[in-house]
């Protein structure tokens, strides 16, 4: 069986000189190390360049590429992913971080179970430092991925490289939820994502960050959902319902904190 391989980390960031550090050492600190960690800088006007380039100095796993305007996290993501070289695909936003074993859990996971797409918990600590912890589902299909609010997309995903075959984060011309969409394509593509019942990463939502704003996350969600027309209708209601469902239960937890 196969024992060892490279793993590529995807990072986009914009005007992050706060964070971009935090996430960069958690993927550093790694007990199983990765191949390379593209850091795609959006057109920063603040250190960000600055601060990643000082540790691509000392780390030269860390490879850093500057856009001279902002294009948008999702060409960011897509460039990265097309100069990656590793076998699988690990995805990391600017402000959030990794657990250490991350990695080591979810190689293992999927070398061992021949997957291709992994997911895993995962806690979200918000603007007044309250934490709730987010249980993932053991296997999800593609309209699963879209209707359950628990799973973490871009922080807790990892993929073989192969999946990215045909498609990108940009295809959607969306600024919000492109990494749900693009990962309900693949699930289409591959049948089934399986969920890790371990935390292995930190999402920070701030009350500026486009994940704080629920309502226009939802109703971005329902307007390209009743646009997809090889979703029939009745399915579509079913993930509607689903998503307020879950929406509303993870509402009322954070409430209650």
């Amino acid at each position: 069986m196969k024992t060892y391989s490279n793993i590529s980390v995807v990072i986009p960031a914009f005007n992050s000189q706060k964070t971009i550090a935090r996430a960069i050492k958690s993927v550093l600190l790694q007990t199983y190390k990765v191949f390379e960690i593209i850091v795609i800088d959006d057109g920063s006007t603040d250190n960000t360049y600055k601060v990643v380039k000082n540790l691509a100095i000392k780390h030269k796993e860390i490879k850093l590429i500057k856009f001279k305007k902002n294009k948008g996290q999702s060409i960011a993501r897509d460039e990265a992913i097309r100069i990656s070289k590793g076998e699988y695909i690990a995805f990391l936003d600017s402000d959030d971080k990794w657990h250490k074993k991350k990695i080591a859990c979810m190689i293992t996971f999927l070398i061992c179970t021949n997957s291709k797409f992994a997911f895993h918990d995962f806690i979200i600590i918000n603007k007044s430092i309250k934490k709730l912890s987010i249980r993932s589902p053991e296997i999800v299909n593609s309209s699963q991925f879209l209707s359950k609010r628990n799973v973490g997309n871009c922080l807790t995903v990892i993929c073989h490289a192969s999946v990215f075959n045909k498609i990108k984060f940009s295809d959607y011309s969306l600024k919000i939820n492109e990494d749900l969409w693009t990962f309900y394509f693949i699930l289409k593509k591959i049948k089934y994502g399986y969920g890790i019942p371990m935390t292995l990463g930190t999402q920070y939502i701030s009350s500026n960050s486009v994940s704080s704003n629920k309502f226009l996350t939802s109703k971005n969600f329902f307007k390209v959902l009743l646009n997809q027309k090889k979703i029939i209708f009745f399915l579509k209601l079913k993930i509607i319902f689903s998503y307020i469902y879950f929406s509303f239960h993870r509402y009322f937890k954070q409430k209650l904190l």
